[in-house]
């Protein structure tokens, strides 16, 4: 399903096309789903070209309800209209319907509050217009959800997904309308439209779009973890939470994310249907000055699935008071004095997926805490829901409580306390006792009134302390004496003139006390959050709701850096929930809360909200203030002598316009335009941090170590990222220092000092590291020994290294260095330490020039191309002198010859053909050269060479059985034989052409390599390869013979897959696959590859203790995308008795204890442990598994079932002498190879009983000349037909050099041989499953040049020669002449220079390629069906003597062979 949405949204990796135009037309309605119960609202953008010229008409948006339902059709070509309102004012009797707008006029939202079925319909948004009406239509459906927790009668809203809410789960175009998302593009917000591929609009055209898009797609849900699964980096991984940034042209956004787009999207994909969505409507509520209560209703989406709800505490450690504010107004931060903290305060809570509301208890009293909860299931979570911020109370202070009754309490009649009880002047009365406090405004009244102040207070707070509610309110310390209950006498003197800005926080403390004003508004929550407004939503207050005139907003910007601004709030008086809050920033993170306004005044402030605005969908729009960096890469460039045609290109903010406009004009600028972007610091910890990979982490610090094509293909996706860490280096990392010089060289040390860095470098240092190394003194060398770096830091800028070796070459540099890192090095000074008057100082120099080497070539020319130096300013213009001189042969030398060059590649013409050139190049700054590069050695040319490139192939997936057509392309004059090979075999060639084309039918899965061949019969021909990946369904073969087990021993059933891609494998007991061998118990299966034979396998299953019910056929099954293939086997159990070898008597042979002649019985091999339990047979070990071993090498088996190489031996029946290996790795002692391994051993044995041939017999010689035996036998006793191949070993008598070669019959010729010379010689047989033991040796000895011996002049002696007058002396002396005129010949053709000459090292080390010639020893001769090849053994073995040397060594070195291939 997912694949169809990749390959809709895949689009999102190209450049984004042009932007269309708005949609018009009223024929299209864009789609709203609400649930049954909850309010829905459907937002209208009006646009200035939808309305008058003069602004709005009177009546501004008309809000209706197209009535169609009702079967009356149509009247006058219209449909009936049901008006619901006229801009802001309700016209239909429903009061459920209402109209907000925004103060600019520029969207209008109807609100439905709690919405019924019969709700659902057309809606339209209507504005008149001097042409006629402009209008929108907007269909609303309506979901009607059954409750799903019934644990909160409370919570309505918590349902179980219906097949229409799943479908509505995947319709994102209300969010995306509300978006503002173009018309054209809302296709992309249904996910059935971009899996049927209707979206109706290119995908580039919409990408200026998918930020909202991909908002919408993500749903609440928080899609990291499955992000972070598939490798999304965290520079990448906003867009799994629902935030996307579109690529621009600029260059530092455009390559950085395109790798992990697919991965990202398919995981926002999956999650929507998985994930649970964000907790809805969370309420705060502070209980005491400790204990906070969260509640919430469970998600929308997926809340069945929710395993727990996890709630982030986090303490707010400054914060504002709830004071109505305007623009301009601040408040005194010295008013707020939260309880001190011990540290950030981050508090993680988990509650069970069955609760609604958490207590959260040991807080700070009157601290505030931003609170967000999000819900978890088993496959991740959502998006936390929207911060709320709350103030836990002050001691003292106590929650608001509903009054007695629906009425208000009277006012207490202070004036008539202060005047009966407290004798206060009339006048002081009207003035202190009003508890609204609306007359302190007059100055010299109030001190006149001053001594009057306790007792006011006295009677305005009727004996309560209302501390706690003006603290809570931002009250300082002063001024809350007037706060207290009264009880202590209160002197008003000049420092409490700044409380009179107090009084309507004194005022609203004491009304709050009698209970006339109302509590805090509840469920605050926004909705509808785009780039430049929200919605924002609350309910009625607890405490007095019908008293309720209108609600105050308040809300700012978060994070401002000014500190003045720390507590400025905006205020809009006389709102309503729902509230359409306008004119805000894109991208912006805000706060907002409300209060309820009565007659008497201002009640609790709700606890806030916090939200972020969007992104604003046009790019050249997010940067409307340029930033100005103090570093300026341009003038680096201009500095630096970067042609002014390229100056575009030196800027972070380069466009990928200009890059493909100048990037064939500027390449060779590049170098340039790299140091000057690095600006000479060191970025690859911002890099590491980005994701850039160590391939390319090079570029973090200016310097490329690769070609540039390559470098581009390797590393183009990560330019982004890169130069994004180029731009934070510039305002975190210091420049690199200046004008570095030495000033006083002694026998020990060296007295340094520099410049620090230029007041444009940004950021200053705060200390410096000089670095040095000593270096290795040879002229010619010139390169670094492989010594420590030594570093000594210092504050200032200069420095004196001591403790230097006299004599000594060292380099010296220096960085500067900060908290965030440190520069590079921008001069370098290689000085011998002697003392030397160096005058007024040395001067640092840029380092060599490096990787010199050979770009192109040809008869009369080269072309060299090399890296810019390591150490140097980037703002330094760098200038390149390239020497070169013809090398001549001797002692013989001629001046250089130089070209200068200012960029990093030179082209050296009028060159001599077929001549070699000494070449070198220097790097030339204002402040001198620098030391040459490495010298290289190359030669022009004897014509032009053919060259060739790799093979081009389409398509890119092979499958086999399919075609496949390769380009070959080639270069050369004259015009070479283009050729091409498919794995080492010609399939077509063509003459006189630079390319070739070929299309390959029928594909084959051994087809693995592919290569173009070019000659024109200059120079070296040249060979380009490329291997190919055949894709092919698996094929499975396997013995056609049973597999044989002891009753009660170990079965072992194989198959060999080949597939590729790799395949899924099991083995079945029944061929309809309907019941698999499962892994345990006496069953054991196992796959592992066959070394050097690609894309094989081979499946094992181990049958331990077999039984007569184990009989019978077994399948193995495997299978990819392409196929499957079975294959059945069948598992033999045979009684001890028929056992094809007569182990007892062989025991008895071998002189075995007779104690532990019962061992030697067919069934004692199944019970080792009773074997080893009999310390007297542990001597005789080797002879028991000798004889079970029966002459046959089962090496082969043991390797594959990984026995180590220490205990192969066994396997042939042998033990390796204990002293040889000590070692715990490889440990190699009887009882550890058969308690670790003896169960494979003994299943090695018995699988190759019937499969594997015994040792060769009767080896002998049956004819021998001077330079050649011929060497015959007989085929083994033991299975002689499963001896498909012979391999025969020889070697002089004593010698440690043996010779091999392999026969298909009984009988081999030796050659080669020395005359008169003892040989000796042994034979093996061998199939595809394994090889016997050697033969017995055979001794002989060549004749003299004159005879052959035969088999009828033995006489009973072994070695007898009988003289044959033949003339072998002539025949050998024709050969002889034949030599002599082929290399007479050859030495012609080579002074001629008719053919290419490798003498003298003519082959170069830069010289691109060869063919490689063809040996034997390289060829793996094949046996049997093709499938195992014979191991080419090594030819140097131990020295031994006697008669069964050349056995033992051979096959100790066999063994050794067989287990490293």
């Amino acid at each position: 399903m997912w694949s169809g949405v990749l390959l809709v949204l895949c689009g999102l990796l190209t450049p984004p096309g042009a932007h269309g135009a708005n949609w018009q037309g009223s024929g299209h309605a864009s789609q709203k789903h609400a649930v049954a119960g909850e309010d829905a609202l459907i937002t209208c953008l009006v646009s200035i070209a939808d309305s008058s010229s003069e602004g709005l008409p009177a009546n501004g948006v008309i809000w209706a309800k197209l009535k169609t339902s009702d079967g009356a059709g149509a009247k006058n070509g219209e449909d009936r209209r049901e008006i619901l309102t006229a801009d802001t004012t309700r016209v239909t009797t429903d009061r459920r319907f209402s109209a907000i707008r925004s103060d600019e006029g520029d969207h209008s939202v109807l609100v439905i509050r709690n919405v019924q079925p019969s709700d659902a319909g057309i809606y339209v948004c209507e504005v008149s217009k001097e042409q006629g009406p402009a209008r929108s239509f907007h269909e609303l459906n309506v979901l009607e959800l059954p409750q799903l927790h019934k644990k909160n009668n409370n919570d309505a809203s918590t349902a179980t997904p219906t097949e229409a809410s799943r479908v509505a789960r995947h319709n994102f175009t209300e969010c995306c309308v509300q978006a503002d998302v173009s018309k054209r593009c809302l296709g992309f917000c249904n996910l059935q439209n971009i899996v049927e591929g209707n979206t109706g609009e290119d995908v580039h055209n919409c990408e200026v779009d998918f930020p909202h898009i991909i908002n919408c797609m993500a749903d609440g849900r928080d899609h990291t973890a499955c992000c972070a699964r598939e490798g999304v980096i965290d520079l990448c991984i906003d867009v799994c939470r629902g935030i996307y940034t579109p690529t621009s042209d600029k260059i530092k956004t455009h390559y950085s994310c395109d790798e992990y787009t697919e991965r990202a999207l398919a995981c926002v994909a999956e999650g929507v249907e998985i994930l649970p969505s964000t907790p809805r409507r969370v309420r705060v509520e502070a209980l005491s000055e400790h204990t906070l209560q969260v509640s919430w209703r469970f998600p929308e989406h997926n809340a069945d699935s929710v395993t727990q709800y996890e709630i982030s505490v986090q303490h707010v450690t400054s914060f504002d008071p709830p004071k109505t504010t305007t623009e301009s107004d601040a408040v005194d931060v010295s008013a707020l004095t939260p309880v001190p903290t011990q540290g950030p305060f981050n508090l993680q809570l988990k509650v069970p997926a069955t609760y609604n509301s958490s207590l959260i208890s040991s807080l700070n009293p009157f601290s505030m805490y931003e609170i967000a909860v999000i819900a978890v299931n088993r496959h991740g979570k959502s998006l936390p829901s929207p911060a709320i911020r709350t103030l836990t109370l002050v001691p003292g202070q106590k929650k608001s409580k509903s009054p007695t009754s629906g009425t208000l309490p009277p006012l207490p009649d202070v004036k008539k306390c202060c005047i009966e009880e407290h004798k206060v002047e009339p006048k002081c009365a009207e003035r202190l006792c009003n508890p609204h406090l609306e007359e302190l405004t007059d100055l010299s009244e109030l001190f006149e009134c001053a001594p009057y102040a306790t007792a006011a207070l006295q009677c305005l707070t009727g004996g309560q302390d209302h501390t706690a509610c003006c603290r809570a309110r931002g009250v300082p310390d002063p001024c809350r004496d007037f706060c207290r209950a009264g009880n202590e006498t209160v002197t008003f003197d000049y420092s409490h003139i700044r409380c009179i800005e107090y009084s309507d926080i004194y005022s609203s403390c004491l009304l709050q006390s009698y209970g006339i004003l109302p509590s805090a508004p509840l469920d605050i929550q926004v909705t509808n959050i785009n780039h430049d407004f929200a919605i924002i939503h609350w309910s009625d207050p607890e405490v007095l709701p019908e008293t309720i005139h209108h609600f105050v907003l308040h809300y700012h910007k978060l994070d401002q850096t000014a500190v003045d601004d720390l507590f400025v709030f905006r205020t809009v008086l006389n709102v309503k929930s729902p509230y359409l809050l306008s004119r805000l920033k894109p991208d912006t993170r805000y706060e907002a809360y409300v209060q309820a306004v009565n007659e008497h005044g201002t009640g609790e402030p709700s606890q806030r909200i916090v939200f972020t605005t969007l992104t604003e969908k046009m790019e050249e729009q997010l940067e409307q203030e340029e930033v100005v960096d103090i570093y300026n890469s341009t003038e680096c460039c201009v500095s630096a002598g970067l042609s002014p045609l390229c100056l575009p290109l030196c800027s972070y903010d380069a466009s990928i316009h200009d890059v493909r406009a100048l990037s064939t004009v500027c390449a060779p600028y590049f170098h340039t335009l790299l140091r000057c972007g690095a600006g000479g610091r060191d970025h690859q910890a911002c890099c590491k941090r980005r994701g850039v990979p160590s391939r390319c982490q090079s570029l973090c610090y200016g310097i490329l170590e690769d070609s540039i094509p390559y470098t581009a293909a390797m590393c183009k996706q990560y330019v982004g990222n890169i130069i994004q860490c180029f731009e934070e280096g510039a305002g975190t990392l210091p420049g690199p220092v200046r004008e570095l010089h030495a000033l006083e060289v002694t026998n020990h040390s060296v007295s340094l000092t520099w410049e620090q860095p230029e007041e444009n470098a940004g950021p200053k240092p705060t200390g410096y590291e000089v670095r040095y190394i000593e270096v290795n003194d040879s002229a010619e060398t010139r390169e670094p020994k492989e010594l420590f770096v030594q570093v000594k830091s210092v504050s200032n800028t200069s420095a004196t290294i001591e403790g230097l070796v006299p004599g000594k070459v060292y380099d010296f540099y220096v960085l500067s260095e900060n908290e965030h890192g440190t520069s590079l090095p921008s001069a370098m000074l290689r000085i011998n330490i002697t003392a030397t008057d160096v005058g007024s100082g040395l001067a640092g120099m840029t380092s060599s020039p490096r990787g010199l080497s050979i770009a192109g070539r040809g008869a009369n020319f080269l072309t060299l191309a090399w890296q810019p130096p390591f150490v140097s300013h980037p703002s330094d213009p760098i200038k390149y002198s390239v020497h070169y001189r013809e090398n001549l042969p001797g002692e013989q030398r001629v001046p250089w010859i130089r070209t200068n060059t200012s960029i990093t590649s030179a082209l050296l013409e009028n060159l001599k053909p077929n001549t070699q050139y000494q070449t070198r190049v220097v790097a030339i700054t204002d402040k001198g050269s620098s030391l040459p590069s490495e010298t290289l050695l190359v030669w022009t040319d004897p014509a032009m060479p053919a060259i060739v490139e790799p093979p081009k192939i389409q398509p890119g997936a092979v499958v086999e059985g399919g075609s496949i057509t390769v380009l070959c392309i080639a270069l050369g004059t004259p015009a070479p034989t283009v050729s091409l090979y498919v794995s080492g075999k010609l399939a077509h060639s063509e003459k006189d052409t630079r390319h070739l084309v070929v299309t390959l039918h029928n594909i084959t899965r051994h087809m693995r390599q592919l290569s173009c061949y070019a000659d024109n019969g200059f120079g070296t021909p040249m060979q380009a390869s490329k291997r190919i990946v055949v894709n092919y369904p698996p094929t499975l073969s396997a013995s056609s013979a049973p597999s044989l087990s002891l009753k009660g021993g170990t079965g072992v059933l194989e198959c060999k897959v080949e597939a590729q891609p790799e395949p899924q494998t099991v083995f079945w007991r029944d061929a309809g696959g309907r019941v698999p061998v499962v892994q345990g118990g006496r069953f054991e299966v196992t796959v592992k590859e066959v070394k050097g034979v690609p894309d094989t396998k081979v499946m094992t299953l181990t049958i331990k203790n077999t039984q007569h019910e184990d009989e019978g056929e077994y399948f193995c099954h495997a299978e990819n995308f392409l196929g499957s293939s079975t294959q059945p086997v069948t598992l033999k159990i045979r009684p001890a008795e028929s056992l094809p070898m007569n182990a007892s008597s062989c025991c008895e042979s071998l002189n075995v204890n007779s104690a532990c002649l019962d061992a030697c019985s067919a069934g004692a091999f199944l019970d080792l442990d009773s074997v080893l339990d009999q310390p007297e047979c542990v001597n005789d070990l080797p002879k028991i598994i000798r004889c079970a071993a029966d002459g046959s090498d089962h090496r082969s088996c043991c390797t594959q079932r990984g026995l180590p190489q220490s205990c192969l031996n066994w396997c042939r029946g042998e033990t390796m002498d204990i002293s040889t290996s000590t070692s715990a790795s490889a440990p190699n002692n009887h009882k550890f190879c058969l308690l670790v391994y003896g169960q494979h051993i003994m299943a090695c044995f018995q699988q190759g009983q019937d499969r594997l041939p015994g040792p060769p017999q009767s080896l002998k010689a049956i004819m021998i000349g001077a330079n050649f035996a011929d060497i015959s036998w007989e085929p083994p006793t033991r299975n002689p037909d499963a001896a498909q191949t012979y391999r025969v070993f020889w070697r002089e008598l004593g010698s440690r050099l043996a010779m091999k070669n392999d026969s298909l019959t009984t009988e081999l010729r030796l050659m080669g041989l020395k005359p008169a010379t003892f040989y000796e010689c042994v034979v093996k047989a061998g199939n595809q499953y394994g090889t016997s033991m050697l033969s017995k040796p055979v001794r002989f000895k060549t004749n003299t040049e004159d005879y052959i011996t035969t088999p009828s002049s033995l006489a009973g002696s072994r070695l007898v020669g009988v003289a044959w007058p033949v003339g072998i002396a002539v025949g050998t002396a024709l050969i002889g002449v034949v030599a002599v005129l082929v290399v007479l010949a050859a030495a012609w053709l080579v002074r001629t220079k008719k053919v290419p000459s490798n003498a003298g090292g003519r082959v170069a080390f830069e010289n691109p390629g060869y063919l490689r010639e063809l040996h034997m020893d390289n060829i793996a001769s094949a046996v049997g069906d093709g499938q195992v090849s014979w191991r080419q053994e090594s030819l140097q073995v131990a020295t031994v003597t006697g008669e069964e040397g050349l056995i033992s060594e051979l096959q100790h070195r066999t063994a050794q062979s067989q287990h490293g291939d």
